[in-house]
């Protein structure tokens, strides 16, 4: 049978068959979004310099409502290119005093600036990438409880590294007094306890909330709720 064809259904084929130029620009759109988001990632989210292998806190209130609380790390320095000479540690608020430290700490000092918070450590000699310390200091933390018609409560965050991996944290609360509740399953020598490891830029919010009677002669501050916004 003879072949015939039809003009307008070949020009229609043809038509479809050309590569839309909008899909080329929508091709080139998402290569500069992915290459912008590499870059973006490199610049901000950078090698760590450092890496915290163990990160402790024993925490013990006083019957006068201030904190006793003792922390512990074990750290890693990774960057070979800059020595490791000083460590800051985030704490509560300013009103802290030192109660004692390790020997490879040279001397401690109240960092404090506006909201931002910290014990500034300098070490006994310089730590350059490969190397391991243990270290760990005790504070007395003042002004850090707090009263509602419920009670007694201390909500406690840990200072935190935005760009300083924990691999294995553990937060123990000293059960003395007694805590009504706390936001923890886990208890260790009936101790509770936060443990767990933290990415950079995480951290944890303790809650420990006593009845009315637990500190009776105890000063209180007004509540503030934890806000971590613009806070590293």
């Amino acid at each position: 049978r003879e072949k015939t064809y039809d003009p307008f259904f070949f020009f229609f084929v043809k038509k479809e068959r050309r590569f839309p130029v909008w899909r080329l620009a929508l091709i080139f759109i998402f290569l500069i979004i992915q290459v912008l988001a590499i870059v973006f990632s490199v610049r901000y989210k950078p090698t760590p310099q450092d890496r915290i292998e163990s990160y402790q806190i024993i925490a013990e209130p006083k019957s006068n409502g201030s904190v006793d609380i003792e922390y512990r790390f074990v750290w890693t320095a990774l960057d070979t290119s800059e020595e490791l000479t000083w460590i800051d540690i985030g704490v509560p608020n300013k009103y802290f005093t030192f109660i004692e430290h390790s020997d490879n700490i040279s001397y401690c000092e109240n960092n404090s600036d506006g909201s931002y918070s910290s014990v500034r450590l300098y070490l006994d000699r310089p730590y350059i990438g490969g190397e391991t310390l243990t270290f760990s200091f005790k504070i007395n933390q003042r002004e850090l409880l707090c009263k509602d018609d419920d009670g007694y409560f201390y909500e406690f965050v840990p200072g935190w590294f935005n760009s300083t991996p924990v691999e294995n944290y553990s937060f123990i609360w000293k059960s003395r007094p007694t805590p009504v509740s706390v936001n923890t399953e886990s208890y260790q020598s009936g101790n509770p306890i936060w443990y767990g490891s933290m990415p950079c830029g995480s951290y944890v919010k303790m809650v420990i909330r006593y009845d009315g009677n637990a500190f009776s002669r105890a000063s209180t501050v007004e509540y503030e709720p934890f806000n971590d916004g613009g806070i590293s």
